[in-house]
Order: C-alpha cells, then sequence, then structure tokens
C-alpha cells in the first residue's frame, strides 16, 4: 500500500514518465508530416492502452503516439515505426470520424497495426501493392491479421475488418462512388473464415 501512494504522489509531483516536453513536441511534428494528410498528435487513452497491451504481448518495448486527423477519404487507419535516441515509437494514425465510429472494434484495428510489427514481411505489405503485386500484398496482410488474432484473440480482426469494409461502403457511397473497389478486404476476411 505504502509503495502505491508513494507512485501515486510522485506522478502528481513530477509527472508520468514518458511526459518529456521535447519529446511531445517532437512527436506532434512526427504527427503532422510522417503521413499524407492533415494529423495531430491527440490524447486517447483506449486506443494507447490496447496498443500498450498488445506490445506487452508481443514483448515489444515501443511507446504509442496517437494522430487524429484527415486524408484520403477512404484510407482510415495507418501505423510507422520511428526510432529516436534508440527507442521506437509507434505512430497510430486514426481518421478522425472513422474513430468515432468504430467503437469495440478499435482493438481488432489495433491489433492489426500493431501486427505489422511482429509478421516477418509485415513492413513490407504496402510495397507489394505499390509494385503491382496483388496476391503477394494480400498474402502479407494476411500473416499480419493472423498476428492481430493471436493478440486479441480469435475472430476480433475479421469482426474489425467486417466493420471497416462496412464503414468504408457507406463512406464510398456518402461520397458519391457507388463502385468502390473493396476485393482485397474482402479477400482478407474470406481467408480468415
Amino acid at each position: 500500500m505504502r509503495n502505491f501512494l508513494l507512485a501515486v504522489l510522485a506522478y502528481f509531483l513530477i509527472g508520468p514518465v514518458f511526459a518529456d516536453p521535447a519529446v511531445d513536441a517532437w512527436a506532434a511534428h512526427k504527427c503532422a508530416t510522417v503521413w499524407k494528410g492533415t494529423w495531430q498528435k491527440v490524447r486517447d487513452d483506449e486506443a494507447d492502452a490496447i496498443a500498450r497491451e498488445f506490445f506487452a504481448k508481443a514483448g515489444i518495448a515501443a511507446t504509442p503516439i496517437i494522430c487524429s486527423g484527415r486524408n484520403e477519404p477512404l484510407e482510415f487507419v495507418a501505423n510507422a515505426r520511428v526510432t529516436r535516441e534508440g527507442r521506437d515509437y509507434f505512430f497510430l494514425f486514426l481518421h478522425a470520424e472513422f474513430r468515432l465510429a468504430i467503437g469495440d472494434e478499435i482493438r481488432g484495428v489495433i491489433a492489426h497495426e500493431v501486427g505489422h510489427w511482429i509478421a516477418p514481411r509485415g513492413d513490407n505489405c504496402n510495397l507489394y501493392f505499390d509494385f503491382g503485386l496483388v496476391d503477394e500484398y494480400i498474402t502479407c496482410e494476411h500473416e499480419v491479421d493472423m498476428e492481430g488474432e493471436k493478440l486479441a484473440g480469435v475472430g476480433s480482426v475479421p469482426r474489425a475488418l467486417r466493420w471497416v469494409l462496412a464503414y468504408g461502403e457507406k463512406v464510398a457511397f456518402e461520397m458519391g462512388d457507388s463502385r468502390p473497389n473493396f476485393h482485397n478486404l474482402r479477400k482478407r476476411i474470406a481467408l480468415l473464415q
């Protein structure tokens, strides 16, 4: 009990260990510049706690940084690994409206994003897509999805992907896009069944 009280007192007297103004300023700058779009560093206690839970399960020493904003309308979530002074930071980009709407399925989404750090080829999935290697891209994303399933529990990632698909189709319809291409996402969901 005494240790707990000392820890609480220390927290209020010196602040949390990670509350370094230089790191906060650097993280805010990175949120604004790492990925395309308009982003800012935000406090999202739920997303932060989920990311930390999954890092602990995977044995990853990294600090999550949550960024909220907007980019191309149908890109809702992304991650980036940035190393600064020997420490890894996990930047999680969550489209603002997407984050407000997703609810409990955020666990499956974050599990997938952390899975990119675990799967052997997880950092390269988008490269396969960019070079037109669609089958390799789907295989790579499936490997990431499977790592996410280990973190969040069986069924969580396909449930989240189905939610993302429905949300994406709704947004596309509202934007007047009657034929959005979610073929790759549907394939990934089928592979997880």
